[in-house]
């Protein structure tokens, strides 16, 4: 699977948009970990855990959009981005692109 975050595929023809995809997955923060978490905040740095946690996050993000594009019969996601948010301590990572269907590459 190709993954672009143009709207193009250097030296590919684009013959068909498939279709908009998008994978997401949410999750909490351990609740033990707040206090310890706040205090790093307050002092600054990085949080170990918790960048590892959104790294993980991102990649299952990509790869249910992934399994999506493929399963929609596409071998490229153009315009591929991903957005975050956080509501009420629960955090949400998207992926999205639009799937689209490639000429043969000769």
């Amino acid at each position: 699977m190709i993954l672009s975050t143009t709207e193009t595929v250097p030296q590919r023809e684009i013959t068909k948009i498939v279709a908009l995809v998008r994978g997401n997955i949410a999750f909490t923060r351990n609740k033990s970990r707040n206090t310890l978490v706040d205090l790093i905040n307050f002092a600054g740095g990085e949080i170990e855990d918790f960048s590892l946690v959104q790294a993980y996050a991102r990649e299952e993000a990509l790869n249910k959009m992934i399994t999506e594009a493929k399963e929609a019969g596409a071998d490229a996601i153009i315009g591929l981005r991903f957005d975050s948010t956080v509501i009420e301590g629960v955090s949400e990572i998207l992926a999205y692109g639009t799937a689209v269907q490639l000429a043969p590459n000769l």
